[in-house]
């Protein structure tokens, strides 16, 4: 009786290893694409990452009336006095509202910035995301 129930044991270990083998034989591969995307926007700063000119700071805060207040500093690596458009974007609930100053950079200097983006900063900073670059 002993040599036919470790008989009955081995075949069904045996058929059990085979029934788990082929099923983890077609694991799903890897999907999706092999880089990250290309990015549509020009990189925080300007258009161009080695500009002498960028933000090189920023801030989201509530104005007095409750909206979005952006502030932050631009600096100037390059040797010339430059004057630069600061573009703060707001999206919230799929929504984009923004906002612009014009500012002016001595050579080798930074200057801060302040501008006021139209949307109520409680619903921004409930999930609204912020994108401040130059023009």
């Amino acid at each position: 009786m002993d040599r036919r129930r470790r008989r009955l044991c081995r075949a069904l270990a045996t058929a059990s290893a085979v029934a788990v083998s082929g099923c983890l034989s077609d694991l799903p591969g890897a999907t999706g694409p092999r880089n990250p995307p290309e990015s549509e926007r020009p990189p925080a700063g300007g258009d161009d990452a080695e500009s002498p000119v960028s933000v090189s700071s920023t801030n989201a805060e509530a104005s007095e009336a409750g909206e979005l207040l952006v502030t932050g500093e631009v600096r100037n690596r390059s040797e010339a006095e430059a004057t630069r458009t600061v573009v703060a974007e707001a999206t919230v609930d799929g929504e984009t509202a923004s906002a612009t100053t014009e500012v002016t950079v001595p050579g080798g200097g930074t200057t801060e910035f302040s501008v006021v983006v139209p949307v109520d900063y409680d619903r921004f900073n409930g999930g609204g995301s912020l994108n401040v670059s130059l023009a």
